[in-house]
């Protein structure tokens, strides 16, 4: 468990920023709730790798996690391995859709194989234009069409 303070406040007693802690597991979460010390704001990395996979934004995972916008950036700074969660996080989410797409592609769904030949394969679609001499211009442009098949 990493523990860091910056409490800028004001001449009060307890006022400014309270401190943050980091959770690896849950336990280590549980272990924190119970020998915390006044408003000290416990950050769940599981639960951020968690929010993450879902590609979620900043101002997201700050709201799920209860913490304000100005807060989470401050932590983000004071924790670097809260970013590297976040990272690891988003990159597991993106590879979890790359693989349901590859699937359905695999499975015949054919939007998904041209969507992916032209992302992964760089194929695109041709549109040849054909002028006519003396006539107004006009362009024609040619679909190639296959025929889909089907299982009887």
């Amino acid at each position: 468990m990493k523990k860091q303070s910056d409490n800028n406040g004001g001449n009060r007693p307890g006022s400014g920023r309270k401190d943050a802690v980091l959770a690896r597991t849950p336990l280590e979460a549980a272990e924190a709730l119970v020998n915390r010390k006044g408003a000290q704001k416990i950050i769940d990395l599981p639960k951020v790798e968690a929010i993450a996979k879902f590609c979620a934004s900043e101002a997201e995972m700050a709201a799920e996690l209860e913490i304000s916008p100005a807060a989470w950036k401050i932590y983000k700074h004071r924790f670097p391995e809260l970013q590297e969660t976040i990272d690891r996080g988003r990159a597991k989410g993106t590879l979890r859709l790359r693989r349901m797409q590859y699937k359905a592609a695999m499975d015949g769904n054919a939007s998904m194989l041209i969507w992916l030949g032209k992302q992964l394969l760089g194929q695109r679609d041709e549109q040849p234009e054909i002028n006519i001499e003396g006539a107004r211009q006009v362009t024609v442009r040619f679909i190639r069409a296959q025929p889909v098949e089907t299982e009887r």
